[in-house]
């Protein structure tokens, strides 16, 4: 099981959008993503409280989970997407006014992967669009580190 007294993983959280007080609750999901692909704690470079669930952006691809279930809280983890099988990297604004920031991973026309970030609340768009970016730099560097 991961933890937060794992050094690099408490300042892959810190930099995250999900609140600290939450951070023990997200410790599932990655933990799910890595056990599937057999990957560390160290492989990790960002987290992401997206809109379909955490955004675990790894050094070989990305993953996504989310824990589902009132009590017995289970973690449900997407299909993996290996950088290798990406061709494109695109982000985008979308919706009236801009609400919904996105990222797509596309492997020459198909579109392998889509995260969005909504702003509402207490989320503005810029907030949205800033966290969005942030993810998009970590996925560019670890695409360019393996290229």
């Amino acid at each position: 099981m991961l933890s937060l007294n794992d050094g690099q993983l408490m300042l892959v959280f810190g930099r995250s959008n999900i609140y600290a007080f939450e951070h023990d609750k997200y410790l599932k999901v990655p933990d799910g993503v890595l056990a599937e692909q057999g990957l560390g704690a160290d492989d990790v470079i960002a987290v992401s409280d997206s809109w379909e669930g955490l955004l675990v952006v790894c050094r070989t691809g990305v993953g996504r989970g989310s824990q589902r279930g009132i009590f017995n809280k289970r973690v449900e983890v997407a299909p993996f997407i290996p950088y290798d099988s990406v061709t494109e990297l695109v982000r985008e604004q979308r919706q009236p006014h801009g609400r919904e920031s996105w990222i797509k991973l596309r492997a020459g026309a198909q579109t392998v992967g889509e995260f969005v970030w909504h702003s509402g609340g207490d989320v503005e768009i810029a907030d949205a669009a800033r966290e969005r970016d942030r993810i998009y730099e970590a996925i560019s560097e670890a695409l360019g580190a393996i290229a």
